[in-house]
């Protein structure tokens, strides 16, 4: 049997925990960011002075931690956990996809692929 190990709480706080280049790999679903659309030109200037960027406005369904993606903060320390070489499979919508791939590469990450799932509703 293969060794794994299971964390439930909040992602930022156990990640805080962990040493660096101990993951093999992280597979998130992170917020999409689906609500008010932010002003870009204002984001890329928190993220690129390293500041992190708060959106003004409810998330889905009202949930404010779900208003925006993550910014670059966040993926340095997820980056900082994987091990050299490790992956990141990561969810985001089609509409802030562009904003999910800058704030990933901002905070370590290199793009290598895209893969898409593309669904029918109705």
């Amino acid at each position: 049997m293969s060794n794994w190990t299971l964390y439930e709480g909040d992602c930022l706080e156990v990640m805080r925990e962990l040493p660096d280049n101990s993951v093999d790999a992280i597979v998130t679903d992170p917020p999409y960011g689906l609500s008010r659309e932010p002003d870009i030109e204002e984001v890329l200037r928190h993220w690129l002075a390293g500041d992190d960027y708060k959106h003004r406005g409810g998330g889905f369904m009202g949930k404010e931690w779900d208003s925006f993606v993550p910014g670059p903060a966040v993926w340095r320390e997820v980056c900082r956990v994987v091990k050299p070489g490790g992956h990141i499979l990561c969810f985001a919508g089609t509409r802030t996809v562009d904003l999910m791939g800058i704030s990933l590469r901002l905070g370590g990450f290199e793009i290598r692929d895209c893969l898409q799932w593309l669904y029918g509703s109705g």
